[in-house]
């Protein structure tokens, strides 16, 4: 958010402000006022070594895929996903087959995947997607409530299970789980004693 400046700060501003315009021709201005030329010859190779050194290292935006087959949630997902610092939506498909596709075209990090979706549904999608790219991280989001059904989409390769409806503080802390290379479970369910794992949150 940039800075809030008062009335007078900008008044002082303002002022110094050349009447020739709003462009500001540095090198003439500076040479008038000084006498001199503005950019010594050091200077000048100061900024080119500058230049020439490599830019700071920034990291990587993480690539969402986004597979379900209403079209609102998918439009409200997106604009909430892109609102978060370091994500971006990269594609949307509406069922199975066309997630498949997009998970191959668009190479994302991360794919949102619903369960029931027309052509193939989610848990096949995961099983696809998990055999193919083992370091693609999968989050599956669904009305679905039974435990049963998180134990099948861990089991096909799932890293995390989230209910529709969920707060955006746990749907983000969803997402950092599964890209730190975590396990992630939707509070308030439990997994059968059998399946329960000490990577799942």
């Amino acid at each position: 958010m940039w800075p809030l400046v008062n009335q007078l700060d900008l008044d002082a501003v303002v002022s110094q402000i050349p009447p020739s315009g709003p462009f500001l021709d540095l090198q003439s201005h500076l040479e008038k006022t000084t006498g001199s030329p503005s950019i010594s010859p050091s200077a000048h190779e100061s900024c080119t070594e500058m230049k020439a050194s490599p830019p700071p290292a920034v990291a990587p935006e993480v690539r969402v895929l986004l597979i379900d087959d209403h079209a609102v949630l998918r439009t409200a997902l997106r604009r909430l996903i892109n609102d978060l610092s370091g994500l971006t939506v990269v594609g949307e498909a509406g069922s199975g087959p066309e997630g498949l596709r997009l998970a191959r075209t668009q190479q994302p990090d991360l794919v949102i995947v619903d369960i029931s979706l027309p052509g193939m549904n989610g848990f096949e999608v995961i099983r696809h997607l998990a055999r193919e790219r083992p370091e693609l991280r999968l989050i599956v989001l669904t009305m679905h409530t039974d435990p049963l059904m998180a134990r099948e989409a861990f089991r096909r390769g799932a890293n995390s299970f989230l209910i529709k409806g969920v707060d955006l503080f746990e749907f983000e802390r969803a997402i950092q789980s599964v890209m730190a290379g975590q396990r992630y479970m939707c509070s308030g369910m439990t997994l059968p004693t059998a399946e329960r794992s000490p990577d799942i949150q």
